[in-house]
């Protein structure tokens, strides 16, 4: 196993992602540097294949290269594309959420809808996803959208937690296997 404890990754020494306590990387791994001060890691048999080309971390967090395309332009790839063989139409979804985590067993082809619906939350009144605060009615509400995309009324809670329980409870039936669930509930 490579184990390189000059890199970290989310500050985290990759020493403890070598021990398999962080990563879902079940070969052994190794890192690739990106720009940022960032690293991503992959699998060992996929280091050979991407290190041809010079990788940076982009604005998004995601590694990423430029390729020359012909008539002097380029374009971008992403590494997880690369790695995962994703065809135009599709998406590549990093199962733990971690986008520099780019080991064969974090990643999976999925539609942009089933992408979507594994998206961590974002900065809003509650810290968990599928909940708002009410200010009208001074509780906290859950929500959800369906298949449809129309969005769901759950229920009025008092306490936050709850209504982050019932949110888990919609998402695990809407999106099964590519739900996001609230932690630390």
């Amino acid at each position: 196993m490579h184990i390189d404890l000059t890199f970290t990754h989310k500050n985290i020494p990759l020493f403890f992602y070598g021990l398999g306590v962080y990563s879902t990387c079940v070969a052994s791994m190794k890192t690739i540097p990106l720009t940022r001060g960032q690293v991503t890691i992959v699998d060992d048999e996929d280091y050979d294949h991407l290190m041809r080309w010079k990788w940076c971390c982009s604005t998004g967090g995601y590694a990423v290269s430029s390729i020359p395309i012909g008539g002097g332009k380029q374009e971008t790839i992403r590494m997880h594309r690369i790695i995962n063989n994703t065809p135009k139409g599709l998406f590549t979804d990093h199962i733990d959420g971690d986008r520099l985590n780019n080991c064969k067993s974090n990643l999976r082809q999925c539609t942009n809808r089933q992408n979507q619906m594994n998206q961590k939350p974002r900065i809003a009144t509650s810290k968990y996803k599928g909940v708002c605060f009410h200010k009208l009615k001074n509780l906290w509400t859950a929500y959800i959208r369906d298949s449809s995309r129309r969005i769901l009324h759950l229920g009025y809670f008092k306490d936050e937690e709850d209504a982050a329980i019932m949110y888990n409870v919609a998402a695990q039936f809407f999106y099964g296997e590519y739900a996001y669930l609230n932690k630390g509930i």
